[in-house]
């Protein structure tokens, strides 16, 4: 499951990857149209938000192949393929580095979610919210807001325990995403100021 909804004009699912093969860069990418998509008659907005700030315009697409551009081509592109984008009419989806879909759920970790316990939860502002395991582990925390903005982001190295305060964020609900080399855990947090 990426993280997306369904929305009124024609998408309902993200591009499946973002070009990397020398056709793409982070400021015009290509994505890889999905064929249940409808691909290019989809009728694809003519902006959209990358990061939450930086506004990319329809080119075209073609055979499958959407493409954008940074415009104003004065802006600074991100450093990688490593962006969250807002295609609008509540699409959002957020891609890694190497231009593939990050995947916030999988039915074959869904057994391991007892590994994992996230306290207190809803969380006031001033309070440290805990992310702990059941034993020593590796693992990276990402926390998206509601518009698939990345806002926290931390990796962490052999613990079992780890504390963040996160009193800088507004009120509201956020997605977790957490990952070790065995599993991906995705759970809501709510903040209350």
């Amino acid at each position: 499951l990426i993280l997306s909804s369904m929305i009124s004009f024609g998408q309902s699912e993200c591009p499946t990857t973002i070009k990397t093969s020398g056709q793409s860069s982070p400021d015009n990418p290509i994505f890889t149209v999905p064929n249940g998509n409808n691909g290019c008659s989809a009728g694809w907005p003519a902006t959209i938000t990358v990061d939450g700030s930086l506004t990319y315009s329809y080119v075209g697409c073609t055979g499958g192949n959407l493409e954008y551009i940074l415009d104003p081509i004065s802006q600074t592109p991100p450093d990688t393929f490593e962006m969250t984008i807002d295609f609008g009419n509540g699409l959002v989806c957020s891609y890694d580095a190497s231009g593939s879909p990050v995947v916030l759920s999988n039915l074959e970790f869904q057994e391991n979610l007892n590994k994992l316990s996230i306290y207190p939860n809803p969380i006031y502002s001033s309070e440290i919210l805990n992310f702990e395991f059941s034993r020593d582990m590796s693992f990276k925390i990402r926390l998206f807001d509601l518009v698939g903005k990345v806002v926290f982001r931390k990796s962490y190295f052999e613990v079992q325990k780890a504390s963040n305060r996160f009193s800088e964020l507004d009120s509201g609900m956020y997605i977790a995403r957490i990952e070790t080399e065995e599993l991906i855990i995705i759970r809501k947090i709510i903040i209350k100021k």
